[in-house]
């Protein structure tokens, strides 16, 4: 898992503006990135778990 803040300014669900970060779960193994998610700085860890679970299925 590896996240990083984006130099872009997105509108959240509430209609705030605010930063963007992107979380990659990424396969080391093959270099392949398995799955992604958008969600806005600061977020709680449990978010980032949600782009593990599509790249750890069948």
């Amino acid at each position: 898992m590896d996240s990083r803040p984006l130099d872009v300014m997105a509108i959240m669900d509430d209609g705030v503006i605010g930063r963007a970060e992107l979380v990659l779960a990424i396969d080391i193994a093959t270099r392949t990135i398995c799955a992604g998610v958008l969600r806005p700085v600061g977020a709680k860890a449990v978010d980032a778990g949600v782009a593990a679970g599509p790249g750890h299925g069948p």
